[in-house]
């Protein structure tokens, strides 16, 4: 018989799905023209519904058990406090509210992490919150590509509407889609994947989205490590590396300036970093005579720094900066040591290693890894789905993984 209680929860299930999709596929390049027609300068005509969806998920979320036993919801909780108290001494002593402007977008990655806290993770449910997250990203992709583009090649110039964005989206969902493919034992869904996994890739690299492709590279590097950490993991990367080296040698000649080229096209072939290297220096000579303040009293006017750590430092110092900075490794250093404990096909080990690759971009960018947005809300949302499960016991898991694969 189906009570109330999960009767609510197959509403927010669903929800949760269509929150998602909508997600991805507002980066339609139809979406996005209609919203620039509509004269929105940020977000998309479909932004107050991913808003509002956001909000029901969460309240349809909300039981408390998260902030009674998991031990992330609190550290996190804790800083968001610290984080708003030190924030007001800025806006009492120089009327910069910049600092508390941000609270709404830590409290936004709270919300992802509480809704997927409350999410039960069942198989037939972790490819559902997957696919529903990655398939309309994949389809918005392809289509800027089509049409933004024309088709599968480099332009000297970005066209992509929302590069960087859209870039972190299809990251995440390339390495989710490769997660799918390694866990799957059923041989046509796993060829499947495998061509999705690949269209991801290309995609990528067409769009030039270059630190999401870097940042995909470093975490399926890892998270080949944690596959093969206790067998000979060094002996089959040197098998990999001089399959790929040949690999790249034997390339045609057009695919090799294909990939070359989608990192040094156009102007950026002087500066690979685009002018990123230059505000890194402005901001680094500026903080070599204002450590303590920063650029708090607004007096430096330079480029937006595109590192999170350094940027917060150029805006608010050491004295005002630490909450942020602390509460960014915080996340990250325990997401990275939980890794280590959980069998790497485990929705755990997913979960945190897919948290990597917002951390990996936001050395380059300057609002990752906890936005621009709802860029990130799936990222952290599967982190909350792994909190959950950090609940039982480590070797528990394991063997239960194991055990599944072993009869499979």
């Amino acid at each position: 018989m189906l009570t109330f209680s999960s009767f609510i929860k197959k509403v927010r299930d669903i929800l949760l799905y269509l929150l998602l999709f909508v997600s991805g596929i507002s980066y339609h390049p139809t979406i996005i023209r209609m919203s620039h027609l509509a004269g929105y300068e940020s977000g998309t005509i479909l932004s107050r519904y991913i808003v509002l969806l956001f909000g029901i998920v969460l309240l349809l979320s909300l039981n408390g058990n998260a902030f009674k036993h998991s031990q992330l919801v609190k550290k996190y909780t804790i800083w968001l406090l610290v984080i708003f108290v030190v924030g007001l001494m800025p806006l009492a002593f120089f009327n910069n509210m910049k600092m508390i402007t941000e609270i709404r977008t830590f409290l936004i990655i709270l919300g992802a992490i509480l809704i997927g806290y409350d999410f039960r993770f069942a198989e037939k449910k972790k490819t559902f919150l997957i696919l529903a997250f990655c398939l309309p990203t994949l389809y918005s992709g392809l289509i800027q590509v089509l049409v933004n583009i024309g088709g599968f090649q480099i332009m000297d110039q970005y066209l992509a509407d929302s590069k960087n964005s859209l870039g972190a989206m299809l990251a995440t969902t390339c390495f989710s889609l490769f997660y799918l493919f390694c866990t799957s034992t059923h041989r046509t869904y796993r060829v499947i994947l495998f061509l999705l996994t690949m269209l991801a890739l290309a995609i990528i690299i067409t769009i030039r989205a270059r630190m999401a492709m870097l940042s995909l590279f470093l975490v399926v590097i890892f998270y080949y490590y944690l596959l093969k950490r206790n067998s000979n993991f060094i002996i089959s990367l040197v098998v990999l590396g001089v399959v790929a080296f040949f690999a790249v040698l034997l390339l045609p000649d057009s695919m090799f300036n294909y990939l070359e080229s989608s990192f040094t096209a156009g102007s950026q072939s002087e500066d690979i970093s685009s002018g990123r290297f230059e505000t890194y220096g402005e901001a680094l000579y500026y903080l070599s005579f204002h450590p303590f303040l920063g650029n708090i009293q607004r007096k430096n006017q330079i480029s937006w720094v595109h590192n999170y750590l350094l940027l917060k430092l150029y805006d608010y110092g050491i004295l005002f900066s630490w909450p942020i900075i602390t509460l960014y490794f915080v996340i990250i250093i325990r997401s990275v040591k939980k890794s280590f404990r959980f069998h790497p096909k485990s929705v755990e080990c997913y979960g945190v290693v897919c948290l990597l690759i917002p951390y990996l971009i936001s050395i380059a960018e300057p609002t990752f890894p906890f936005g621009p947005g709802t860029v990130t809300v799936f990222n952290f949302v599967l982190l909350g789905v792994a909190e959950r499960s950090f609940m039982m016991e480590p070797t528990k898991r394991f063997g239960e993984v194991e055990a599944a694969a072993n009869m499979s």
